[in-house]
């Protein structure tokens, strides 16, 4: 089967773009050396000291500016698609906030996420549209001190293995991640350098005025999209997916590189050896450990991680659970979900407001799953707060969170095609349901 990966080719895409960018910055400035030794040689004869100063004046201001604009975009481009998914950011955060053992602040994950993707935005819009240009540099600049030094500790040690820097629109390895900022530092260094060739055409009012107006859009962009679900999904699991085809592997992907070491002691001296050296013939050797370790990782489908463990049924706990995914994903009937990562911190309101449709569901034979990677114990201490019965699975909680950005949400499949979701804000009527079946 040809395998099509829309993200993997907007990332190579991405970074060929900023490997031209650094190859036009770098022979840009030999080209105008070139050009500064032919107007030196032929000064020679003739007085070319004001054509010379006009002309360099003129190349360099539009060099800055393509600088400038190309800067802006990718800040714009970052903090536009944090802006989509603020929970997702959110999430993101809390991974850092673990990675340096400071889960404990992970209440200001989210408001980080809203400061970021505004900072990243508007200092991306600044440069493009030469709005306080000089602060806007000044603002890049302070991102790049901050997350250079962070992205190379990431590199070395994979504390988190993506960034995060453009959500889940593209994901970089860490390794190029860290390069993809030096090059941006690079031009932005460029920037700093040529800052006084940038003059706006705006007053200064009218650039704050400009500035504001932006500050307003993208919060309220972005607080639709924490309020509701995400107006674009990048995500695996958006609708129209088709999920089977998301779990598979192509033939000819890279596998996991694995390497095994062998423990072995002697003379009370114990010596480490791969599975090509170890002393196998060597009766003298006695044999103490085995470990296989993971040096690389291989392809990963997109949907690599999803499976729906049997928990709680009708009211009784399963003692021998068992993976239903491939039953449901065979399904020739509808299959509502309610998801909840965490019925600790789910808000009841939305299982209240579930109780009608459910009992539409129920009537019109559409089953229901609730997924969430919450323990038994606490499956059952939530659901005394209900008037009505669920029947309660066991995901997992990464990829719930992945499935849809709310807590609880809903979404409706059909013989694994996911054909809606929904945020429990936005709660689908019975209309809707019916609509849905009979339109599919």
């Amino acid at each position: 089967m040809y395998y099509f990966d829309f993200s993997q080719i907007v990332k190579k895409s991405l970074l060929l773009v900023i490997y031209v960018c650094s190859c036009f910055g770098i022979y840009s400035n030999f080209i105008t050396l070139l050009f500064l030794i032919f107007i030196f040689q032929n000064a020679v004869n003739g007085n070319y000291e004001f054509q010379l100063m006009t002309l360099n004046l003129k190349y360099m201001k539009i060099f800055a500016s393509i600088c400038r604009v190309l800067v802006g975009l990718v800040f714009v481009l970052s903090g536009f698609v944090k802006a989509v998914d603020p929970l997702g950011s959110m999430h993101k955060f809390n991974d850092y906030l673990i990675a340096f053992g400071l889960d404990e602040f992970s209440y200001i994950s989210l408001p980080l996420s809203f400061i970021l993707s505004t900072l990243e935005f508007i200092v991306g819009l600044g440069l493009v549209f030469n709005l306080k240009p000089k602060l806007s540099i000044l603002g890049a600049i302070l991102f790049m001190l901050m997350f250079t030094p962070l992205t190379l500790y990431l590199a070395i040690t994979n504390a988190v293995s993506d960034c995060g820097c453009f959500g889940d629109f593209i994901r970089f390895t860490n390794w190029e991640t860290f390069w993809k900022n030096i090059i941006i530092t690079f031009f932005i260094l460029i920037l700093f350098f040529l800052r006084n060739k940038f003059e706006p055409r705006v007053s200064s009012r009218g650039q704050w005025a400009l500035i504001t107006v932006f500050i307003i859009l993208i919060s309220g962009f972005e607080l639709y999209n924490y309020k509701h679900l995400p107006v674009f999904d990048f995500r695996p699991y958006k609708e129209g997916v088709y999920i089977p085809d998301n779990m598979i592997i192509p033939e000819g992907a890279p596998k996991d590189s694995m390497i095994t070491y062998l423990y072995y002691k002697k003379n009370g001296e114990t010596k480490e050896f791969t599975s090509e050296n170890y002393p196998w013939e060597d009766t003298t050797w006695t044999w103490v450990d085995t470990k296989t370790i993971k040096v690389k990782d291989g392809y990963k489908p997109p949907i690599h991680d999803l499976n729906i463990i049997e928990l709680y049924i009708d009211k009784n706990k399963i003692d021998n659970p068992n993976d239903i995914l491939e039953n449901i994903l065979k399904d020739k009937a509808y299959s509502m979900f309610i998801i909840a990562y965490d019925l600790s911190k789910t808000d009841i309101k939305g299982f209240k407001k579930f109780e009608k449709l459910h009992k539409y569901l129920t009537k019109n034979n559409i089953k229901t799953y609730c997924l969430t990677a919450s323990s038994f114990d606490d499956v059952l201490k939530f659901e005394k707060q209900l008037k009505y019965s669920l029947n309660y699975y066991t995901t997992d909680g990464i990829t719930l969170k992945t499935i849809i950005r709310a807590n609880p949400g809903l979404m409706i499949i059909k013989e694994g095609k996911i054909i809606k979701k929904w945020h429990y804000v936005d709660m689908p009527t019975e209309s809707k349901i019916s609509k849905i079946i009979n339109s599919n």
